[in-house]
């Protein structure tokens, strides 16, 4: 996985210009209201790991109207106002139990979060429950959560900065999260790096970032090998980050859904 500047030593977000603000990407008509809900604590190690990523796609991204990043400090019953303002709800959080090695990343359902398999929110509450209690209140949202296998839980600490693997994770699922609207909506979001030619971009393991990606999403490379070593080909070193988010979301249109 590749590392990432954000988390402790993160630059503050951008204030958007008033050009900028003008350019904002606008809603289609028939655009669901999205937003994007990370939680965690930055004062509890990685428990920080959402803030994280909401720093990231601030920084990196400009959403159409519509689309919005929510910064939240708890997973609980305080975010069903969150889920009924909207249509779809996309959740980031730390996890534990997984059984996978730390700073491995996750893309799944809500529902998933119950079955056997030991993944769980690092809260007490699950998404999963929030999402039933607003459905009962009278919420209509989709769902779909990402997250990352995490070192330290930092139950009880006061104390910030990730891991070096849940740090690594940041800007790989902050991508994730962008690749998914874009397959599931249709949702576009311009991408501030790519129009600067942002170094901060380049990948050191296109390849490894390629398998990653895919191994997040569910597909057994073993029963699609060919559509995955034609993937893995267009691997370079230095290859951006982006260049291999759309290689990759090509290959993911190419395969039928987990």
């Amino acid at each position: 996985m590749e590392a990432e500047v954000y988390g402790d030593d993160a630059p503050e977000a951008p204030m958007a210009t008033d050009a900028e603000a003008v350019m904002a990407v606008p809603a289609a008509a028939s655009a669901p209201r999205i937003a994007i809900i990370c939680v965690g604590n930055e004062y509890q190690l990685d428990d920080g790991f959402g803030p994280a990523v909401a720093r990231y796609l601030d920084d990196r991204y400009r959403f159409p109207l519509g689309v919005t990043v929510l910064d939240r400090a708890v997973m609980g019953y305080g975010i069903v106002s969150d889920l009924k303002a909207c249509d779809v709800a996309v959740v980031v959080d730390a996890l534990d139990g997984t059984g996978a090695a730390p700073g491995t990343t996750f893309s799944f359902d809500p529902a998933d979060m119950r079955v056997s398999t030991g993944k769980t929110s690092l809260h007490e509450v699950r998404f999963a429950d929030v999402l039933a209690a607003a459905t009962f209140m009278g919420a209509a949202c989709a769902g779909r959560c990402f997250g990352v296998q995490v070192v330290d839980m930092g139950e009880g600490a006061l104390e910030r900065g990730l891991s070096p693997q849940v740090q690594a994770a940041v800007g790989p699922v902050a991508r994730m999260v962008v690749r998914y609207l874009e397959r599931a909506y249709g949702i576009e979001a311009v991408d501030r790096w790519r129009e600067a030619g942002d170094a901060r971009a380049k990948l050191a393991d296109a390849a490894a970032y390629m398998k990653d990606a895919l191994d997040a999403a569910g597909i057994d490379a073993a029963a699609h090998a060919g559509e995955v070593q034609r993937l893995l080909d267009l691997a370079y070193p230095g290859m951006p980050d982006y260049e291999a988010d759309d290689a990759i979301g090509s290959c993911l249109a190419s395969l039928p859904s987990k």
